[in-house]
């Protein structure tokens, strides 16, 4: 009801009886009527109300402690942002993190060598070849990062010595 329109919402609720000995406010009696799509009703225990408080507590935490993470990490990314290091190390972790990613992959196909599974195969081979299209992309720009500081240390000498 939250993502309906203002026209549409009063079109829905225009429909509504308008008796207010039966009226009630508020999403109690909406849920009470609510029904999903195998006709079992919305759920009103107090134990499931609980299990679903809980779960969205959790959702809002990790949300909220990956958004913080998040700008701890944009922080150091902006504070480092030119410096040549960071850049590498950067590009380094980012390797190894799809390089363990390629190992667990083999070690995954490795288990079912004996088994004939086309479908996994096939995927785990396409996983592995385009985790190493990326780590050679990185490798790539690794020596594109150094050639850039091989530059700018030179125009510093240039400038310098001038």
């Amino acid at each position: 009801m939250n993502d309906l329109s203002f026209g549409l919402k009063m079109t829905v609720l225009k429909d509504l009886p308008t008796n207010m000995n039966k009226r009630r406010v508020g999403l109690e009696f909406m849920r009470n009527k609510m029904e999903d799509a195998l006709g079992r009703s919305a759920p009103t225990s107090f134990a499931e109300n609980e299990i679903k408080l809980k779960l969205f507590r959790m959702m809002h935490e990790s949300i909220s402690d990956s958004e913080s993470k998040i700008k701890r990490a944009e922080m150091i990314r902006k504070t480092y942002e030119n410096n040549t290091s960071f850049e590498i190390g950067f590009i380094v972790a980012d390797t190894t993190d799809k390089y363990t990613t390629m190992v667990d992959v083999g070690g995954m196909l490795d288990r079912l060598f004996d088994e004939w599974r086309p479908i996994e195969h096939i995927n785990a081979y396409e996983h592995i070849a385009n985790k190493g299209i990326e780590i050679s992309q990185l490798i790539e720009l690794v020596k594109t990062v150094v050639k850039k500081n091989r530059t700018s240390s030179y125009r510093r000498f240039l400038n310098i010595s001038l």
